[in-house]
C-alpha cells in the first residue's frame, strides 16, 4: 500500500502534475524562468542517468503501448522514496 500510495504522491510533482497550482487549479505560470530551466537541466540528467532503466513499452491488450516519461521518473521516484534513496541529479545541480 506505501508504494501506491508514494506513487501517486510523486505524481503531484511530475511534469503533469507541476501545471497545477496549490488550489488544484491548471496554472502553468508558477515556475520563474529560472526555476523552469533548472528543473528541465535536473530532469535531462535525470532522464540520461536512467535511461537504460527505464521501461520503454508495455504490452496491454495485445498491443505494445509506449510509456511515458512521466510514468518512469514517477515509478523511480517512488522506489527511491521506498528505499531511502535521493535523487542524485536534484541533489548536485546548483
Amino acid at each position: 500500500m506505501g508504494l501506491i500510495l508514494s506513487h501517486e504522491m510523486v505524481h503531484s510533482l511530475d511534469l503533469t502534475g507541476l501545471r497545477f497550482d496549490q488550489n488544484g487549479f491548471q496554472n502553468e505560470n508558477w515556475f520563474t524562468s529560472s526555476s523552469k530551466l533548472r528543473l528541465d537541466a535536473r530532469l535531462e540528467c535525470y532522464a540520461k542517468q536512467y535511461a537504460q532503466v527505464f521501461i520503454k513499452h508495455v504490452d496491454f491488450k495485445r498491443t505494445r503501448v509506449r510509456v511515458q516519461f512521466d510514468w518512469n521518473a514517477t515509478k523511480k521516484g517512488s522506489d527511491e522514496l521506498k528505499l531511502g534513496e535521493t535523487g542524485h541529479c536534484f541533489y548536485t545541480l546548483e
